[in-house]
């Protein structure tokens, strides 16, 4: 299946000062394009970029309190 494409993920990113803090906001649109397991696909990769995120918060979170 060489040059088949299979999977997309165009997203953007955007960090921006907000109420005496950070927001980053993350936006895109995931297609897995696999019969059968496609959607399944998706919601897995979505649920670990999720997981990644909160855990960056976390670690971001600590650095400062122990940084202050």
């Amino acid at each position: 299946m060489t040059g088949v494409q299979t999977c997309a993920l165009p997203i953007s990113a955007r960090v921006v000062e907000a109420g005496g803090g950070t927001e980053r906001t993350v936006k895109g649109e995931l297609r897995v394009k696999v019969p059968l397991v496609g959607s399944k696909v998706e919601r897995a990769i979505v649920d670990g970029l999720r997981e990644i995120a909160t855990a960056q918060q976390r670690l971001v979170e600590d650095w400062l309190a122990g940084a202050g």
